[in-house]
């Protein structure tokens, strides 16, 4: 037994020897073809022998072959088995530490889950306050509350104040069940517990006088060259601003009427015709060159229907202001009454009765001024040709006569102008010329003159082929007079009932003011342009052919090159004339990643500028290498495009360029190299990442960044690392704002079955640090710099086939950018490899796992992760649990475009 015992002693002693030999002389280096500095240089003083190497390795964890369960819960916390390995904690114990909070909420939670006190600050996790909303963690586990989020039910009130200061439901929005949100109750100074504040009037029914907050009215609206200024108030059962926004309204039937003065006004809001509220204009800027009597000409008037309606105007000279009762959404502008009945002929002034004639000189019309077809004037000539005037006094020179046999089609629509123009009505202008006699204090009675003018109440324009430039002619679109369209945006998380407005003539206006019609629509085609995205049944050719975009091609670049720079566009155009310009609108597309490992790498490779050289696509090196050679790959699409014909070369160009994520990028990328061209650019991009380190970036118009705060891929690649937009952005949280619009858009549930939006409200701040620590500048990324033990990790293998089989389980999209060195063993120990990994390595087996190249349990478990990135690792795990889809669906992108004016980008 004893002799036994000492041979037995002897021989793992010679084994010893035997495997410290062999891995002192035989390793087998692999090479990282995109090192700039040898790893074999580097390391020669860790790997002259195998003794140094293993006590310099940062990770001793043993590199597993067994496949792990990602969906297995032993304990049933809301943890993997497999993330609880990475984590450390007890998957069998749903509270490793026991302070109180589960594994899965400590790490949702941004807290330690192995440690009771995380900060050391001498209180229990659980009874901390991590999202700040008043109540411990453990307060609002018993409540039932989340713990990530300030305000659970998203009624506006924080869960801390509902439960001890307003006694409210912090899980019900209503708590008493009135139909208003506790927090517009509280806001509008009723009680959240009683659906009769009073007791005797239900809230719902009780109308509370406001005004509308200022910066809900677009700041085009309060500059100094608009002469009536808008306000708005009202009485109603909700809070005005979370239900009115007074935006410009831009069209040229008001804007070439002598008549309309200051800029016409859109009212948009969901509220019902019942509505009481007062819409008043400041005169001030008016008088500054008027005298104050002229303010007895001024009317408000509503523009519905293609008609002038006169609205019953309050004239306060001291005060300075004009005030009318609107009852919802419209169209309102101030006219100079008097100016706008002397262009129809009429002159009440001069045809009342024992009244002296007011000394005014009737304007005689030019014809060239008249609408033919796109001006619009005070004054028409109708002696010359077939001249008609529309119900919104605009005069339009037809080709021939107007009736049923005359076969007219001045526009060449296919639809005659009989039928475009419908039969003639009388108009009663006696609303207008009454207004006008009582500001002058002049009876009615005394008026004896013409009251009414034949107009045209028409079905469509007939000198022009698309009355309301939507895209669709007049012949084929049902509603000829109404842009706005509706329907239903079918993605793979949720069928969301969606609506956009498509005005041509938006791309008439300066690039220099974001138009929120194109960023609906370009909200829109970025998603319908993914595969298996479609707008109401239409894939994105369709739904671009619906919108009158012609000669749709669609440019997959996976055809054309064989690397990872690749992306897809879909490129059409429509020629448009308006207000006597014509041009073509060419719109590009640009699709967010497939779901490719190409696509994926691309996104993840920001490029060293020491390589620029290296890549003919590359062009401007201050770029996202990735992006920017995809980039210009579509640019000589957009070239080849343009020589097939399918443009008219003659006319002016407005490039309209959009896309969603790594399209999002690109697009903004195409945009600044189009606009670097002198050409005129309307890109608009959503939830875009950072693309360029220029330092002007932020010069560019016509560029428009739509970001969502609690998106986490806008903030990639870092702003440590000095990256940006082109143009201008808007950041804007939808957990803060729109939480419950988004879950009433989408109707997504949750892990537990729950309509919400999932975000991760804690630890977005400390994963963007953690990723920005990997390296100060994007050329580190592609070095072996800083400490090499720290960018080192060593993994022990148990024979040479279980080696290969780790060393296999990296990414191939990854092996570029690591060293890799074989050591030799004897038998059953000593096969080991060391991997040492670039920041671009993390970040490409990033890419594979994005790309489900890799599972959730070969990233988070078996590719074992060098310290250097350990933490930006469990990071963005972390992130993961916490919420990091929805944020970035193209439906939240959507919603924000419906809250986006020119004035949010100031």
């Amino acid at each position: 037994m004893r002799k036994k015992q000492k041979n037995t002693k002897q021989f793992f002693s010679l084994l010893m020897i035997i495997f410290m030999v062999f891995s002192s002389i035989d390793t087998l280096p692999v090479k990282a073809e995109k090192s700039k500095t040898s790893y074999k240089e580097k390391l020669s003083s860790v790997d002259k022998n195998s003794e140094n190497s293993k006590t310099s390795t940062t990770n001793s964890t043993i590199q597993k072959q067994d496949k792990y369960d990602t969906t297995k819960d032993s304990d049933h916390d809301g943890l993997s088995d497999a993330l609880e390995k990475t984590y450390g904690t007890n998957p069998n114990k749903s509270d490793t530490d026991g302070d109180g909070i589960s594994d899965y909420i400590e790490i949702k939670l941004n807290l330690n889950p192995l440690k009771k006190d995380t900060d050391g600050n001498g209180i229990n996790d659980g009874e901390e306050d991590t999202d700040g909303d008043g109540l411990s963690n453990l307060e609002e586990i018993k409540l039932g509350t989340d713990c990530t989020k300030k305000d659970t039910d998203g009624d506006g009130i924080s869960d801390g104040d509902e439960v001890k200061k307003y006694h409210t439901s912090p899980l019900l929005s209503d708590t008493d069940g009135d139909g208003i949100s506790d927090g517009d109750e509280v806001h509008l100074g009723l009680n959240p517990l009683k659906a009769s504040s009073d007791g005797v009037t239900r809230d719902s029914d009780r109308k509370i006088k406001q005004n509308l907050s200022s910066n809900r009215i677009a700041d085009s609206l309060k500059d100094s060259s608009n002469l009536f200024v808008p306000a708005l108030s009202g009485a109603l059962a909700k809070v005005i601003d979370n239900e009115v926004f007074l935006d410009e309204y831009n069209n040229e039937v008001l804007s070439k009427n002598r008549a309309v003065i200051g800029k016409p006004i859109k009212l948009e809001t969901s509220l019902n015709k019942d509505s009481e509220l007062k819409l008043s204009f400041s005169c001030s800027k008016f008088l500054a060159n008027n005298d104050i009597s002229n303010l007895n000409k001024l009317v408000i008037y509503q523009y519905k229907d293609n008609r002038f309606i006169p609205l019953s105007t309050t004239i306060d000279k001291n005060n300075k202001s004009l005030s009318t009762s609107i009852s919802g959404k419209g169209i309102y502008f101030v006219l100079d009454n008097e100016q706008f009945l002397d262009n129809l002929g009429i002159n009440p002034l001069e045809k009342v009765k024992g009244h002296e004639k007011t000394k005014f000189s009737s304007q005689a019309i030019k014809k060239d001024t008249a609408i033919n077809p796109n001006d619009n004037t005070s004054n028409a000539n109708v002696n010359d040709g077939t001249w008609v005037l529309l119900s919104d006094y605009q005069y339009v020179k037809l080709k021939g006569p107007v009736s049923e046999t005359s076969g007219t089609d001045s526009d060449g629509d296919g639809v005659s102008d009989y039928d475009e123009l419908g039969t003639p009505i009388e108009e009663n202008l006696t609303p207008s010329i009454e207004e006008l006699l009582q500001a002058y204090g002049i009876p009615k009675d005394y008026y004896s003159g013409k009251t009414s003018i034949k107009v045209y109440q028409y079905k469509s324009n007939p000198v022009l082929q698309d009355t309301d430039y939507d895209g669709k002619n007049d012949n084929v679109d049902s509603n000829p007079l109404d842009n706005s369209s509706s329907g239903t945006l079918h993605t793979a998380y949720a069928d969301s009932k969606v609506s956009y407005t498509m005005d041509y003539r938006d791309f008439f206006q300066s690039n220099s003011s974001y138009s929120r019609n194109i960023g609906t629509i370009s909200s829109l085609y970025s998603s319908v342009v993914y595969s298996g995205d479609n707008y109401s049944g239409m894939d994105i050719k369709a739904y671009m052919e619906d919108n009158g975009i012609y000669d749709v091609c669609d440019y997959n670049l996976a055809d054309m090159y064989n690397d990872s720079d690749l992306s897809e566009a879909y490129i059409g155009h429509r020629k448009v004339s308006y207000n006597g310009q014509t041009k073509e609108v060419i719109a590009v597309i640009v699709r967010g990643t497939n779901g490719t490992i190409q696509e994926w790498s691309s996104n993840f490779d920001i490029g060293t500028t020491e390589d620029y050289y290296k890549y003919s696509d590359w062009i401007v090196q201050d770029n996202h290498k990735g992006f920017d050679v995809a980039a210009t790959r579509i640019l000589r699409c957009l070239e080849q495009y343009e020589n097939l014909g399918y443009t008219d070369k003659s006319v002016d160009k407005a490039y309209w360029v959009m896309g969603h994520s790594r399209g999002a990028a690109i697009a903004n990328i195409i945009g600044a190299r189009l606009e670097k061209e002198s050409k005129n650019v309307y890109t608009y991009t959503f939830a875009a990442p950072n693309t360029t380190t220029a330092s002007d970036a932020g010069s560019y118009v016509g560029i428009y960044n739509i970001l969502n705060t609690d998106d986490l891929v806008p903030y990639l690649p870092m702003t440590a690392w000095k990256f940006t937009h082109y143009g201008k952005s808007v950041s804007t949280s939808i957990a803060k704002n729109y939480e419950k619009e988004w879950e009433d858009l989408t109707g997504c549930k949750n892990e537990f079955g729950i309509v919400d939006y999932n975000n991760d409200a804690i630890g977005m701040d400390n994963t963007i640090k953690k990723l920005s620590d990997i390296m100060e500048n994007r050329n580190e990324a592609y070095e072996y710099s800083g400490s090499l033990n720290d960018m080192t990790i060593r993994n022990y293998g148990t024979s040479k086939e279980s080696r290969e089989k780790a060393i296999a389980k990296i990414p191939d999209n990854a092996l570029p950018y690591c060293t890799i060195t074989r050591y030799n063993g004897f038998l059953c120990a000593g096969w080991d490899f060391t991997v040492c990994q670039q920041p671009e390595y993390f970040m490409q087996v990033l890419a594979a796992f994005m790309a489900n190249k890799i599972d959730a349990a070969r990233f988070a478990v078996e590719l074992n992760t060098a310290k250097r990135y350990e933490d930006a690792k469990i990071a963005i795990i972390r992130s993961g649990l916490g919420g990091i889809a929805n944020p970035h669906y193209t439906e939240s992108y959507y919603l924000l475009s419906t809250h986006t004016y020119a004035s949010s980008f100031n």
